[in-house]
């Protein structure tokens, strides 16, 4: 009658510890959104924008879930997106995201004024930018050219 007894302790901790891994692994291993790894080139009237912030935003009337991801571009005005979510991972989440255009340029800047940027302004805001991208899963590029609205 003591060896039932003994038996049954001993299995406690293995049967703990099957529950706290079983935990760990529905809790703990969230892979986040499904992503599209989108890269591109940034224009004005056919010439390249370097130190232009490019960010996609995920639209939030459509349901897609994520966060929003960035690149700058380089010299010759390309771009790779990287999600924002500090694990250094390339892409955007999958679904309609909305696109906006930030000026990084320092030479943009006039004494005691504010910076003149190259992008036209509504292409700055979420709200206003016309430029849209249905991210698929997998690699596609994704050229903006942009004009004067």
């Amino acid at each position: 009658m003591i060896r039932p007894i003994a038996v049954r302790a001993a299995q406690r901790p293995v049967a703990c510890l099957l529950a706290l891994l079983g935990l760990v692994g529905v809790c703990g291993c969230d892979s986040g959104p499904e992503l599209g790894q989108v890269t591109g080139r940034v224009t004005l009237h056919g010439k390249p924008l370097d130190q232009i912030q490019v960010q996609f935003i995920p639209d939030p009337s459509t349901n897609v879930a994520g966060q929003m991801a960035w690149a700058v571009t380089q010299q010759n005005g390309v771009y790779e997106m990287e999600y924002s979510d500090s694990r250094g991972v390339k892409g955007v989440a999958v679904g309609l995201n909305r696109v906006t255009l930030q000026d990084l340029a320092p030479e943009n800047t006039r004494q005691g004024r504010p910076p003149d940027s190259r992008v036209p302004r509504p292409y700055a805001s979420p709200f206003q930018s016309p430029i849209t991208f249905q991210v698929e899963p997998g690699e596609q590029v994704f050229d903006i050219e942009l004009s004067e609205l």
